[in-house]
């Protein structure tokens, strides 16, 4: 943290975690003017970062001080003395400080080629409010609380968080943001969790509500890669960032979404390129527990009601379900016939002096590379990426990049939208480009899930002569402006959007394959006269170069659209 009279870089992901990421700075390149970044001593430490805001992408090297923060991000203004208007990053720095210590011992131990660590369920007990706080404090609930106006609250729980507001006597939405954490902090862990059932009356309860249900429902465990050379990733929004379903009703005409459920199947903790601990909800396959047959009958039907409140139940799945990891062996338990039983002396009491001995859980490369792009397919809001390896980076991307896209039931990766500007097609196309800078022959993956009614998809050639049919006009009768309309009418029903058609040309203009206007020209040519009506009847005699025109004015109007957005994200953000 730097700090000064008046300002300070306030880190979202604390440094300690920044600095496991860090690489040697002999491979530094000089900057501007020829002059030498600083060594890679402590509080120079550097990291390898990809800059999302440009296109094509930059790969660079960034000061772990200068990396993943805001300006003033916990800064409370509503205090007169400035040394109290840095309250709130201190308390941070307080729970950073203790969970570090933790989590160096775990990181130590796995490093030293141990096959798992012991910790007390104090110990225990901190790296889960740790994750928590991780996920409470993160840009994501930043940009839910900053307002300054109670009215200015947007978020869908808007009703009863103003009623909070004025019950409390709050007059900005960022100040319940800080009396949460605060609260969260400072309360004490007791071994038989009723500081949750107390937090309730302490904090806003609907936050109290998800703290409770994310202790209760869900289990520790710590992964690693099988294969040393395969590494996990590290983005701005790792810590807010939950692997499970999430379905939105959409408004077709602006393809405005509205979330309407989620589930929380895994929580990710990015601790090192080598080492991640995940939260696993409860409903998830556990061998010794399901050994016990009503046990897992009650599992299944626990998970089960959460699918049917999804827009499709049958995809509403974990992509990790089958993660080869198991519960934490704790020492007032012992494993009789199959089940657990108390140990010796045990008397069922919980206790600080209880002891959880955790395994490190070796992935397979699927298992790994699922992680890394569940952290990329959330990176279209984001604009940094920190990695340590550019070889295990690269395997990465072509994971993610050669994963099918599609859509089903909210939860899939690489799910394209149908908008123009579709954040996920814009954040696919850089990633295809950083994948080439680093190497890579890779070319995009970006086929949309196929229809999912009775009927089959129609061919490309088929939705062209639908569009023929049935185009009208949009703004004037000029030729130039009814192709574009053709254009964006055949983009929509081939359940692409402007960006994927223009990342597939591309990808594949090394390949000498045609681009898309040119495809649209050659069936337009070749149909037969019936298939158009009085307006389209023009564009028979419509040359390829008009074709063209038209499609290269849709896709700059993409391109600004996309850099207004990440202009936009980089002002949220404070960049």
């Amino acid at each position: 943290m730097e700090q000064s009279s008046l300002t300070q870089y306030h880190h979202y992901i604390p440094q300690f975690i920044l600095r496991r990421f860090a690489v040697p700075s002999s491979s530094t390149p000089t900057q501007k003017h020829g002059k030498k970044r600083p060594k890679n001593t402590k509080g120079n430490e550097l990291v390898n970062t990809i800059d999302l805001c440009n296109m094509p992408p930059v790969i660079n090297k960034a000061l772990v001080k200068r990396t993943f923060g805001m300006q003033d991000m916990y800064k409370d203004t509503n205090k007169f003395k400035i040394t109290d208007q840095m309250h709130m990053e201190r308390k941070l720095g307080a729970i950073e400080q203790t969970a570090s210590r933790v989590l160096a011992r775990v990181a130590d131990a796995h490093k030293d080629g141990k096959e798992g660590i012991s910790l007390s369920r104090p110990d225990k007990d901190l790296l889960r409010k740790f994750s928590f706080v991780m996920k409470y404090r993160s840009p994501i609930f930043f940009r839910r609380f900053d307002h300054q106006v109670s009215e200015d609250y947007d978020s869908d729980d808007r009703t009863q968080f103003l009623a909070y507001m004025r019950e409390k006597g709050f007059r900005r939405p960022l100040d319940v943001w800080f009396d949460n954490l605060i609260k969260i902090i400072d309360t004490e862990m007791d071994p038989a969790g009723k500081w949750l059932i107390n937090l309730f009356n302490h904090i806003y309860p609907g936050d109290a509500t998800w703290l409770f249900m994310n202790v209760r429902s869900m289990h520790l465990v710590f992964v690693s890669s099988f294969d040393p050379s395969e590494e996990f990733i590290l983005t701005e929004n790792a810590f807010g960032i939950h692997e499970g379903p999430v379905s939105y009703s959409v408004d077709h005409v602006t393809g405005e979404e509205t979330m309407t459920a989620y589930t929380e199947f895994h929580i990710l903790n990015i601790i090192s390129p080598h080492l991640a601990m995940l939260l696993r909800h409860n409903s998830l396959p556990e061998p010794m527990e399901d050994m016990n047959t009503e046990l897992r009958d009650q599992k299944r039907e626990m998970w089960a009601q959460q699918a049917r409140l999804h827009n499709d139940p049958h995809h509403a799945t974990s992509l990790l379900e089958d993660l080869p990891v198991a519960e934490a062996k704790n020492s007032y338990t012992v494993v009789v016939n199959g089940r657990p039983a108390l140990a010796e002396g045990a008397d069922g009491k919980l206790r600080a002096s209880d002891r959880f001995h955790f395994t490190f859980f070796r992935l397979e490369s699927r298992h790994v590379q699922t992680i890394n792009s569940i952290l990329l397919n959330e990176a279209h809001k984001i604009s940094i990426i920190v990695f340590k390896s550019e070889r295990a980076f690269r395997a990465a991307l072509e994971f993610y990049i050669n994963y099918p896209s599609g859509n089903k039931g909210g939860h899939s990766l690489k799910a394209l939208g149908l908008r123009p500007d579709d954040p996920r097609s814009m954040l696919l196309v850089k990633l295809v480009a950083v994948a080439r800078l680093l190497g890579s022959d890779i070319n995009a993956t970006c086929e949309a899930e196929p229809a999912t009614n009775s009927e089959e998809a129609p061919e490309f050639e088929e939705i062209v002569l639908q569009v023929l049919r049935t185009a009208t006009p949009t703004h004037s009768n000029h030729p130039l402006s009814l192709s574009m309309t053709v254009l964006v009418e055949i983009v929509q029903r081939s359940k692409f959007t402007i960006g994927a058609m223009y990342m597939v040309d591309r990808t594949l203009q090394d390949d000498g394959q045609p681009d898309y206007p040119d495809i649209v020209f050659e069936v337009v040519q070749k149909a037969d006269p019936k298939y158009f009506n009085q307006h389209t009847a023009t564009l028979r005699n419509l040359g390829l170069p008009t074709w063209r025109i038209g499609w290269h004015a849709l896709v700059k109007r993409y391109l600004e659209a996309s850099e207004q957005i990440v202009t936009q994200d980089k002002h949220t953000m404070g960049i």
